[in-house]
């Protein structure tokens, strides 16, 4: 797949429909028909500019604002962006803006634009896939769970409160 392939494919996303909840209950329905991600050979992306994807989300955004604007519920909803590294994926997703938290379980980090996350993605070093010399041998010697201490690992999320009126930055 070359470059121009690769973001007219994207092109099917800008226009994908969102699902609007009505209540909290609906959390878990809204996070799985509004999610989407996005993964990219190596060769790809050595050659992909971060503003191309800005200007793709750009466009999600405004597509996403429309669709909102247009509904009949009477509130905004949430779009956040992360770089899932262990998929190797940019994923995004549109919770309503009436939910108290961002649905992670591990902590996270809410920054006010998604250029660090794209960065990220695009210096990525493993988008075709980790080679077996750098896995780690587990020995008893370091497959302690005491070693691990999960509440380091803190991932960065733009997020935007894309509201009936207007959008604006969300910050938590």
């Amino acid at each position: 797949m070359n470059k121009q392939e690769f973001f007219a494919d994207l092109k099917e996303i800008i226009t994908d429909k969102i699902y609007i909840g009505d209540s909290v209950s609906e959390l878990q329905d809204e996070s799985s028909n509004n999610k989407w991600g996005i993964s990219i050979s190596q060769e790809l992306c050595e050659i992909t500019k971060k503003q191309e994807l800005l200007d793709f989300f750009e466009a999600v955004i405004e597509n996403r604002k429309e669709q909102i604007l247009n509904s009949k519920k009477n509130h905004g909803m949430l779009f956040y962006l992360w770089f899932d590294e262990q998929a190797g994926e940019l994923r995004f997703n549109l919770i309503s803006e009436f939910h108290t938290k961002l649905p992670f379980r591990a902590k996270y980090n809410v920054i006010d634009k998604p250029d660090e996350i794209i960065e990220d993605f695009l210096n990525y070093k493993y988008h075709d896939g980790i080679p077996f010399e750098d896995f780690v041998e587990v020995t008893e010697e370091n497959n302690s769970e005491e070693k691990f201490d999960e509440s380091k690992y803190i991932f960065n999320v733009y997020c935007l409160n894309i509201r009936k009126q207007k959008i604006k930055n969300f910050v938590y």
